[in-house]
């Protein structure tokens, strides 16, 4: 893995393939787009995902530890609330557990669904005490709205190792403040506790990036500005995957270093304890 090309993760490992459209996020989705390329659309064909059980055994194969991104093919959080438990809800389970097996591995899991994945997390601490050390759960966040919905739920759920939201595709200007911190102590529904609590709970960390793709929408340096300085002032690490400069997509951090002005190091940092 290199800082220059904004990738974060080592290895994608995708059992679940195939989603369908929930934000404005998803509507330039280029998972959708290689699927159409590549296999014909039959993954994308609007049913939601299918399981290939035979990729559950790459996490085996893998033997030296790496950071594993879940799903990026799929939501893996796509079945949760709402729903009476199926087949569908039995192959996120074999994910589940398959990653559970193999501890050395750090997995990420990124979500447009943060309501399941709140929905999983409860199942998880019944099951087995709480959200592994090594998963980090993440949320979509590419406007306000979505900010202030997935946020909340990600910051509610009851244990985890790891927090944190994906600004990319980011589509607007985003404001952090009260309503992205939670406090399981003090919170209750129609109002929070406004003073300080050392069971405040925040995001751990932050990943910016602009859209990418043939039809990107507009993102402005000064969206991304703005939350690299709030990440700073609120003591969470920022990691900024991609800009937009004039229509090009800039991935090297010395060149995003010298547009943003600020030094290259703060603007690729890990979470606390996942440094690789």
């Amino acid at each position: 893995m290199t800082l220059q090309n904004g990738k974060y993760w080592d290895v994608s490992f995708n059992p679940l393939r195939g989603c369908t459209h929930c934000s404005p996020g998803c509507d330039n989705c280029w998972a959708e787009d290689v699927d159409k390329r590549f296999n014909g659309g039959k993954d994308f064909d609007g049913t939601g995902p299918h399981f290939y059980p035979e990729v559950l055994d790459k996490l085996e194969h893998w033997k030296k530890p790496r950071k594993v991104f879940v799903c990026d093919m799929s939501d893996a959080f796509y079945w949760g609330v709402g729903s009476a438990v199926t087949e569908n809800h039995l192959h996120q389970w074999e994910v589940f557990c398959a990653m559970k097996a193999h501890p050395r591995h750090q997995y990420l899991l990124l979500t447009k669904r943060a309501e399941n994945m709140a929905y999983w997390s409860e199942r998880w601490q019944g099951w087995w005490g709480g959200t592994p050390d090594n998963w980090w759960l993440g949320g979509t966040c590419e406007n306000q709205e979505w900010a202030d919905k997935r946020i909340q739920h990600l910051l509610q759920r009851r244990s985890t190792g790891l927090c944190w939201a994906s600004f990319e595709p980011l589509l607007d200007s985003v404001i952090l403040d009260r309503r992205h911190l939670y406090c399981p102590t003090h919170d209750f529904n129609g109002g929070f506790y406004c003073g300080s609590c050392r069971d405040m709970r925040r995001l751990d960390w932050i990943v910016i990036g602009c859209e990418s793709g043939p039809r990107r929408r507009p993102c402005k340096l000064e969206w991304v500005d703005s939350l690299i300085r709030q990440g700073k002032k609120m003591g969470i690490p920022v990691w900024v995957k991609q800009i937009e400069v004039k229509g090009k997509i800039i991935k090297g951090l010395n060149q995003i270093s010298n547009i943003l002005g600020y030094p290259a190091e703060s603007l690729r940092q890990w979470p606390e304890k996942r440094q690789p």
